[in-house]
Order: structure tokens, then C-alpha cells, then sequence
């Protein structure tokens, strides 16, 4: 899923609700690894805490804590690395982090 994200501000946290599917089914997230990271503008990567809420229902939140992104624009990816060897990139998405006053 390529998606914009909504903008934040700089320091803010945030956190990202994901459902994967396999056509019009969720796609089961049972033993499976999901991993997620930023690449901002600099080339800076940081890796992002990501809990399974739902594993049957194929879904995962993304956290991103307060004040770990600096102004600027910055790329999400999540990927699934299912228990049979396959991986995919399920989440490809643009944050926004507007400079903040505070």
C-alpha cells in the first residue's frame, strides 16, 4: 500500500494502523515478522516499533515515538516476512514532519 500519510510536527509521536490482505482476504500474520523504518531526507534510517494486534486478521500498528523525526520529509516502509520464507513490503508510505514551535 503506497499511501501520504497525514502530516505531523516535528517531535510528535505517531502511530499507524495497518491491515495487509491477500486479495479480499486478510492476510494471516501468524508466525510471520513485520518490521517497519523511516529514511528521511538525509538518508538517516530509523527502525520503528511495530506490534501485531491481530495476527489472523492481518493487522499491525507502527509507533513512532515523540521526537524522533526531525523537519522534513520521510519514507515508511513495513514488510511481512512470512514462516514459509516469503517477504513483501506492505506499507510504502510519505510522512511529513512540519517544523514545530514547541
Amino acid at each position: 500500500m503506497t499511501r501520504n500519510l497525514p502530516p505531523i510536527h516535528a517531535g510528535d509521536s505517531l502511530v499507524v494502523a495497518v491491515t495487509v490482505a491477500d486479495g479480499a482476504a486478510p492476510l494471516d500474520l501468524a508466525g510471520a515478522s513485520v518490521t517497519a523504518r523511516l529514511r528521511g531526507e538525509t538518508g538517516a534510517v530509523l527502525p520503528l516499533q511495530v506490534a501485531v494486534e491481530d495476527a489472523a486478521a492481518g493487522r499491525f500498528v507502527i509507533s513512532l515515538a515523540a521526537g524522533a523525526v526531525t523537519a522534513g520529509r520521510w519514507r515508511l516502509q513495513a514488510r511481512v516476512a512470512l514462516p514459509n520464507g516469503e517477504a513483501q513490503t506492505v506499507t510504502d508510505a510519505t510522512l511529513t514532519a512540519e517544523r514545530s514551535i514547541f
